[in-house]
């Protein structure tokens, strides 16, 4: 009965396919979570875990809204009436949607593996990257 075009699964496989799909992401905002949705250019209601280690989640959930990325929603007022609220308003304007999304989409480092292997290569090999083994 939504106004929307909605689907409830009790289970989902394919989550990148899920994430993909939806116009709008409620997630927790762990580093790897906040990572997809940047590359996925979405836009997010961030309820952050509040007993993360040095409170990192909500830092990374601050981190996007800062970008215009999301909107972070303490885990004490995520309450079932609050989050309708924050959806339907959200979903009431396509634009925003849109320019939320496209401030992820700002958000993503997709070359950041390479980052990393090259910093683990220089750090266990040394030298120019051009000088280091291939992987």
């Amino acid at each position: 009965k939504a106004p929307v075009k909605t689907h409830v699964f009790p289970f989902i496989d394919d989550m990148a396919g899920a994430c993909a799909a939806a116009d709008l992401i409620v997630s927790r905002a762990g580093a790897s979570t906040t990572a997809e949705i940047a590359m996925l250019g979405k836009p997010s209601i961030l309820v952050p875990y509040p007993h993360a280690t040095d409170n990192h989640q909500w830092h990374n959930a601050q981190s996007f809204v800062n970008a215009g990325a999301a909107v972070l929603l303490e885990d004490s007022d995520c309450t079932a009436d609050r989050l309708t609220v924050a959806i339907r308003d959200f979903l009431s304007r396509p634009a925003q949607l849109e320019r939320m999304g496209a401030a992820a989409r700002s958000l993503a480092n997709p070359r950041a593996t390479d980052a990393i292997v090259e910093e683990i290569l220089g750090l266990v090999f040394g030298g120019e990257p051009r000088d280091r083994v291939s992987v």
